[in-house]
């Protein structure tokens, strides 16, 4: 009975952690998926990683509680943002690939995109959620959630320095990889757009924009069709290698 006031201190102190983590983590913190199952999970991940950890002791006052409650809080909410990038660079390609071929006026709501998203950044979207768990990929982010104490341990001081530099290297990763999704895409629409004003010069007569258009769309769509599985393949491959750069990653 002496010991549980310590044991639901060091409980506490890890769920705050996982908890905010599991608010952002790819598949598991999206809005589709209901609070009380990530409640639950956040619980019982908590309670496997705790008896593993060197916990602290519980602080006499309670400015220090706080402060240690905060700042579990903050890492947990770094590491899922962080792994969220990597989830984002797919729909974000999709938003490239949308303005590329002529379907950015084809919107559809997008948790992560708000009311702007295009239909294909949200194809994309669920398409990098549902291949996440199909492919295994979501293991990832939680393995570095583990780890992570290896990093930063519970209730230790943060480096708010080193975990700036480390988010915008991941911020600067996602975007190139994203990039790198749609480039094949860029070299199509530099090709249809080179061709067009070729076109508009030989006979201006032709509302070349207009008639063109139809056609643009269902020459990417074809595009989109042969790359598809390729692109996909290729954000798996990408993304579990981004994974293993998270604080703790393997």
């Amino acid at each position: 009975m002496a010991a549980w006031p310590s044991y639901a201190f060091g409980f506490m102190l890890v769920f705050s952690r996982v908890g905010a983590a599991m608010i952002l983590l790819p598949g598991i913190g999206e809005s589709e998926v209901p609070m009380p199952v990530r409640l639950a999970l956040a619980l019982c991940m908590s309670a496997l990683i705790m008896p593993t950890l060197q916990l602290p002791t519980i602080p006499d006052n309670l400015m220090p509680l706080a402060i240690m409650l905060g700042g579990e809080m903050v890492v947990g909410i770094w590491l899922g943002f962080m792994a969220r990038i990597v989830l984002l660079a797919l729909p974000i390609a999709g938003q490239m690939i949308s303005l590329l071929v002529g379907m950015s006026s084809v919107l559809q709501p997008d948790p992560s995109f708000g009311g702007q998203a295009t239909a294909l950044t949200r194809l994309f979207s669920l398409g990098g959620i549902t291949l996440m768990f199909l492919s295994g990929l979501y293991v990832y982010p939680l393995q570095a959630l583990g780890a992570s104490y290896t990093v930063l341990g519970p209730g230790a001081t943060l480096v708010m320095g080193d975990m700036t530099q480390t988010l915008l290297m991941m911020f600067s990763k996602g975007f190139a990889f994203a990039f790198g999704l749609a480039a094949p895409f860029l070299v199509f629409s530099v090709v249809v757009q080179a061709a067009l004003g070729l076109v508009t010069r030989l006979v201006p007569q032709i509302q070349i924009f207009t008639v063109a258009m139809p056609g643009q769309m269902l020459a990417g769509l074809l595009v989109l069709s042969l790359l598809m599985v390729s692109v996909l393949q290729h954000w798996r491959d990408g993304a579990r290698l981004l994974f293993g750069m998270l604080p703790g990653g393997q």
